[in-house]
C-alpha cells in the first residue's frame, strides 16, 4: 500500500512509537496543516488482521536469507547482492513483484511482513482473498478535541492540525 503525505497522521496513528528512522523521513514530508475537511471526514479504525495462510515475514533473517537464495538471480539483474528492503519498497518494483507472486503462487503466503522505509516498524502487504482487515472496536473521531493519537502524529511528522469542528457546518446564506 502507498501512502500521501495527506494521510501520514493516520500510518502513524497505527504505530505507538517513533525512532529515528522516522524522524529522518518526516523531514522529507511537506509540513502541510492537516485540514479540517481531512480531520471531518476521516476516522482511525481499530482492526485486526484475518488470515488464510501463513507470513512471509521479511523482518525475520532466515526468512529473508531463503527468498535471497530463491530469487538471487533477480536480485544480481538489478544490482542487489542481498535483500535490500529500502531498495524493493522504492523503485525495484521488479524485485517486489516477483518475489510476491513466488510467495503467493509457490509458498500459499496470506501476507508479507516487512519494516516500514519510513520509522522501521512493521507492515504487511496482504493479499487479496487470502488476508484481510476485520474491524476491531469503534472508529475514533479525528475532529475537536484531537484524540492524543492525533496529536502525537501531527508532532512526530511537524504537521499542524487545522481546527475540526465535529460536524460540518450548512453553507451560511447569502
Amino acid at each position: 500500500m502507498r501512502c500521501s503525505p495527506t494521510c501520514a497522521p493516520t500510518l502513524r496513528l497505527w504505530r505507538a512509537t517513533s525512532s529515528s528512522t522516522g524522524r529522518q523521513a518526516a523531514a522529507d514530508i511537506p509540513s502541510a496543516p492537516v485540514t479540517a475537511i481531512w480531520r471531518q471526514r476521516h476516522v482511525l479504525a481499530p482492526a485486526r488482521l484475518r488470515l488464510d495462510g501463513p507470513v512471509l515475514d521479511l523482518t525475520d533473517v532466515d526468512q529473508r536469507r531463503e527468498v535471497e537464495l530463491r530469487h538471487a538471480e533477480v536480485l544480481a539483474e538489478h544490482g542487489m547482492a542481498h535483500l535490500d528492503m529500502h531498495e524493493i519498497t522504492t523503485p525495484r518494483r521488479v524485485v517486489t513483484q516477483t518475489i510476491a507472486g513466488d510467495a503467493f503462487e509457490r509458498l500459499g503466503i496470506a501476507a508479507i511482513r516487512f519494516a516500514s522505509r519510513l520509522d522501521g516498524l512493521p507492515c504487511y502487504a496482504l493479499f487479496q482473498g487470502r488476508a484481510s482487515l476485520v474491524s476491531d472496536g469503534d472508529p475514533l473521531s479525528l475532529t475537536d478535541p484531537a484524540p492524543e493519537a492525533l496529536q502525537n502524529a501531527a508532532a512526530s511528522w511537524r504537521l499542524t492540525l487545522q481546527p475540526a469542528a465535529s460536524t460540518v457546518a450548512p453553507p451560511s446564506p447569502t
